[in-house]
């Protein structure tokens, strides 16, 4: 009788491991040795990206997702802060499926606002190119290619939708398949990989297609427009933290110079964060006042409040509470001009504190008013 042949166990990449060694599948590890070698950087943006898994960015045409998603990129490869929040330092690679001229102008765009060059970041590539996640030869490919350079942090696909070339988004077949290819895309290369997807015709029911990609994933954040040019991220899914908070923010036009062949002005625009201050404490508190006090009057004070103790800049103050006040129906955007006004009666009846340059609260009679 031939005696079976005797083969190595398969071996592969253990959990993005970047140490080079290969370990057999489906070992048992004992608790005591699991739990005692878990990673102490679990996050790469706090509380929003972990280090490692799948996430998306969802929203609908025009919300300002892949404007959130490049500043997510630039504040992970310069390891600046993004929402108030730590960043880890890492390398980046952002995979543009879909209008690769579109984001180079964005890049622009953000190198210009924020006085940086783009010639001197180094962790930071772009794949102008579309994988196939159903055909496994791409997934290959980019996994190749990427891996020619230290490895990355993070990965953006931006958009997801076209990735699935010749299936069907609405089919568990198709975007669980994909779903999987982009799962092996973080775990061969140590990233965490972040979806660039549209909300469904229903925003209320979520992402568009497949209804089972939000139980797929990680983490989930959803950008929405909640007026014109007011716009908010929320935490809609987090494994393993809270979910719900959500910050403010603006989309600001920077002008780019003019087109060599039509001299038509050209323009991008930048992630602008409009307020220190999540959404919902302003929602929670439903602004309960006493009948003397006004709405933007109340405002200010649960700025300050959320703001903290110590004085701030009056500018930062202004456009970080401005987006909560009431536009009105005049042509002119007068909001600002409302705060301001607010803000110096509350100074004239000694509620809060400000000159021309800093503002604070007190501790002083209206304190009670501030909760």
């Amino acid at each position: 009788m031939t005696q079976p042949k005797h083969t190595e166990p398969d071996l592969i990449p253990f959990d993005g491991c970047s140490d080079g060694q290969e370990r057999p599948k489906f070992v048992c590890i004992p608790a005591g040795e699991f739990s005692s070698t878990w990673d102490q950087e679990e996050w790469l943006i706090d509380d929003i990206l972990p280090r490692t898994g799948l996430g998306s960015i969802i929203g609908a045409s025009g919300s300002g997702k892949t404007f959130c998603a490049l500043a997510i990129a630039m504040a992970t490869a310069l390891g600046t802060h993004f929402l108030g929040k730590l960043v880890q330092k890492g390398r980046v690679v952002y995979v543009c499926s879909e209008s690769p001229g579109g984001f180079r102008k964005r890049l622009a765009a953000y190198a210009f606002h924020h006085k940086i060059s783009l010639a001197d970041l180094t962790n930071f590539d772009i794949i102008a190119d579309c994988p196939n996640f159903l055909n496994d030869s791409d997934v290959k490919s980019i996994i190749t290619q990427i891996s020619k350079g230290p490895p990355p942090s993070l990965i953006i696909v931006d958009t997801f939708s076209p990735t699935m070339a010749g299936g069907n988004e609405n089919s568990s077949e198709t975007v669980s398949k994909a779903l999987q290819q982009c799962f092996t895309l973080g775990r061969e290369t140590g990233a965490f990989v972040k979806l660039v997807h549209h909300l469904g015709k229903d925003h209320d029911k979520g992402a568009r297609g497949w209804s089972g990609i939000k139980a797929a994933l990680d983490t989930e954040i959803e950008v929405t427009e909640v007026r014109e040019n007011e716009r908010k991220i929320r935490i809609s899914k987090q494994r393993d933290a809270e979910t719900g908070e959500e910050w403010g923010f603006t989309l600001e036009s920077v002008p780019l110079g003019s087109s060599p062949i039509s001299g038509k002005k050209l323009s991008s625009c930048v992630f602008v964060q409009t307020s220190g201050i999540p959404i919902q404490d302003f929602k929670s508190s439903k602004l309960k006042r006493p009948d003397n006090l006004g709405p933007n009057q109340a405002i200010v004070l649960m700025a300050l409040k959320n703001f903290g103790p110590g004085t701030h800049n009056i500018e930062d103050f202004i456009k970080a509470s401005v987006t909560f006040v009431e536009r009105g129906n005049s042509k002119e955007d007068r909001r600002r001009e409302k705060l301001v006004r607010a803000m110096k009666s509350l100074a004239d009846d000694g509620a809060i504190w400000m000159n021309d340059t800093h503002i604070a609260k007190t501790h002083a009679k209206n304190e009670s008013e501030e909760s």
